[in-house]
């Protein structure tokens, strides 16, 4: 399903974490490039039970003209633990608009909540066409 994409990690320190505690891995993220429009895919996922993440991430290739979010959230994990069998129904989160993200030129400022996945679809200007000049054919 995303054959043409490109993924990259951001890792961040754990906060309040000194010297001797290992680097958490906070958010993972990765980019597609749809093939039917102008379009790219930008997918964030925030693995943190409690931290939201900013990001600003530059675009490269054509200006874009809009864009749009869906996010799926987990709920906050409970302190006592519990089971996903004891309350299925309160387990189960369905995506929403998102609108957590601003679109600055080419940079795209977001924030990503704690326990979420965040899809963007960044829309870009079609690439110009190339109009090559019609050839005259002369009948011999």
């Amino acid at each position: 399903m995303f054959s043409a994409r490109e993924t990259s990690r951001l890792a961040s320190w754990k906060p309040g974490a000194g010297a001797g505690c290992e680097n958490v891995l906070l958010v993972s993220a990765s980019r597609r490039v749809t093939p039917a429009a102008p379009a790219v895919l930008l997918s964030f996922i925030n693995t943190s039970p409690s931290e939201a993440v900013r990001l600003s991430v530059k675009l490269a290739g054509r200006t874009p003209t809009s864009m749009a979010g869906t996010i799926l959230t987990a709920p906050p994990l409970a302190a006592g633990g519990g089971s996903c069998a004891e309350a299925p129904a309160a387990n189960v989160a369905d995506p929403v608009a998102f609108r957590g993200a601003v679109l600055k030129g080419k940079i795209v400022e977001i924030t990503v909540p704690a326990r979420s996945v965040v899809v963007l679809t960044v829309h870009q200007h079609a690439a110009a066409t190339r109009r090559t000049p019609a050839r005259r054919v002369s009948a011999r």
